[in-house]
């Protein structure tokens, strides 16, 4: 009896010895990601379009409206088509900061989190601790995965889907597994298109397992049905018209960026843009195992439908970001089974071994923490700086003056980037052109219906004209943009504010 007795404390203290140490290792991951996350969120790195864009959207949601400032919002449009769920959380996340793009930041950041920390438990169980804290590392400490948590990217939340996805596919087939994959996966499907990736992935990790398919795929064709229903019932037909002018320009990139043997090339550059991806592909030939090869199936899959029709992925990256949680555990689980490898032939007690067996997850963590200066110098590594604000306190002087000296039912020409901080109405030079029926780039590649437009983008209305450097450096150059600016004279209007690279035109005959 006392035997028996002392077997059941002595069950109990390990558990909860264990629970106490997988709560250490959470607070130690939570204190990494609150290092390299939170300290200058709001303004590092600087704000990209896309994100400020699906602030707007996500704030209009919350108001009850399907609205991309002027026009309306299908979410399958070429202007807009990021699926409303991340965009909503972002808007709600964003009135808690009252409007501000500190609250969509702030949970961007905690995807991130919930990546790695999804990550880690899975490769915990799989693998042990050194992997599950190598992978927490890599997946927080990356210096690209800094800067696009940072940004509000529903590619992340595919990122999310995917690698939750894959934790339940490395478990027995059965119905209640699959069936967690696919809730997993809606995850990627409220979030983005890309969504159907990762649930084309997922199902690669099954092809011989004709069972799982209906509970992989369901959940996810439930979700982009109910969105596209309820577009329709808003919107009607508007959405099939996008959904044409949507597929029509991926067909043209897939034929631009990798005809014939262009989607080689796309792979080659992809891998070899830094020692991270490099890692990857070394890595892989250590998980070319039934342990570990779904994960490489299911990157793989992914990737190829990234890369065939996109030959700009290591600039713009954050398309990437879909598939990174899984580079990263293939990059974690690579390392640690090379290690263990090597350590087959050291002395179990030799200094050595303790080496190989945490040195990878230490290594991981350092060179996570490098970013740490950046981070607070405001100096992160931006591929794609041509295409952020240079400066987020000009943008906030020009939003200032402005709303000093506008009314909410004043028309402002704004690029999007500074727009969401205008209380007036706001158009994008785009849809000004596409309002006088000239084709604007891909968001608007033909003259579109006036009834897409919630109020209307006409020029002689403006009473204010903002010209960023985005404009001069991008928009201003889309299709008969340059055109529309000439036939209206925009030119000979006054500059009445400057503030940097911003500056302020007033319509003269206001």
């Amino acid at each position: 009896m006392k035997r028996n007795t002392s077997k059941i404390i002595s069950s109990s203290r390990r558990a909860v010895v264990k629970k106490r140490g997988l709560l250490a290792a959470v607070g130690v991951i939570g204190i990494f990601w609150a290092l390299l996350y939170l300290p200058n969120l709001r303004s590092t790195p600087n704000w990209y379009g896309d994100e400020t864009l699906t602030l707007q959207v996500g704030l209009e949601l919350t108001k009850g409206h399907l609205q991309n400032r002027a026009v309306s919002c299908s979410f399958f449009s070429p202007a807009y088509n990021y699926q409303p769920g991340y965009a909503f959380v972002s808007g709600l996340a964003s009135r808690i900061t009252g409007g501000d793009i500190l609250g969509g930041r702030l949970f961007a950041v905690l995807i991130g989190l919930a990546v790695s920390l999804t990550g880690f438990f899975f490769l915990r169980r799989r693998y042990g601790s050194p992997t599950a804290f190598t992978y927490a590392f890599i997946s927080l400490g990356y210096v690209q995965a800094i800067i696009h948590y940072r940004w509000i990217y529903p590619h992340s939340a595919v990122g999310l889907a995917l690698i939750g996805s894959i934790t339940m596919l490395f478990r027995n087939p059965s119905l209640a597994n699959d069936l967690k994959a696919g809730l997993f996966l809606t995850v990627g499907a409220f979030s983005n298109l890309l969504g159907i990736h990762a649930v084309l992935a997922s199902l690669a990790c099954r092809l011989l397992k004709a069972k799982s398919w209906l509970p992989i795929i369901v959940p996810s064709v439930l979700v982009y049905s109910g969105i596209l229903v309820w577009v329709y019932l808003c919107l009607g037909n508007l959405v099939v018209e996008d959904l044409k002018d949507l597929r029509e320009m991926y067909e043209r990139y897939s034929v631009e960026n990798a005809a014939g043997w262009k989607v080689l090339d796309n792979f080659y550059n992809f891998f070899t843009q830094d020692w991270f991806h490099l890692g990857v592909v070394l890595a892989t030939l250590f998980c070319l195992n039934r342990r570990s090869y779904k994960l490489i199936v299911a990157a793989f899959v992914v990737l190829f439908l990234l890369l065939k029709n996109r030959q700009n992925l290591p600039l713009f990256y954050y398309q990437a970001m879909s598939v990174y949680p899984l580079l990263a555990a293939i990059l974690a689980v690579g390392i640690n089974c090379m290690a263990s490898k090597i350590r087959l032939f050291v002395r179990p007690g030799d200094r050595l071994n303790s080496l190989l067996k945490w040195g990878p997850a230490v290594l991981a963590l350092v060179i996570g923490l490098c970013s740490f200066p950046l981070i607070l110098a405001d100096n992160l590594p931006i591929k794609i700086r041509p295409w952020v604000v240079q400066s987020c306190s000009d943008y906030e002087k020009a939003a200032k003056w402005l709303n000093q000296n506008s009314s909410p039912a004043d028309l402002v020409v704004a690029h999007w980037n500074l727009a969401w901080l205008l209380e007036a109405r706001t158009v994008d030079v785009l849809m000004a052109a596409a309002w006088q029926g000239y084709p604007a780039g891909d968001y608007f590649p033909k003259p579109p219906p006036r009834e897409i437009f919630v109020y209307p983008a006409n020029i002689s209305e403006v009473r204010y004209f903002v010209v960023t450097e985005l404009d001069q450096g991008w928009t201003f150059h889309q299709g008969q943009v340059t055109v529309f600016l000439q036939q209206n004279l925009i030119n000979t209007w006054p500059v009445i504010f400057t503030a940097g690279n911003v500056l302020i035109l007033k319509n003269p005959h206001f």
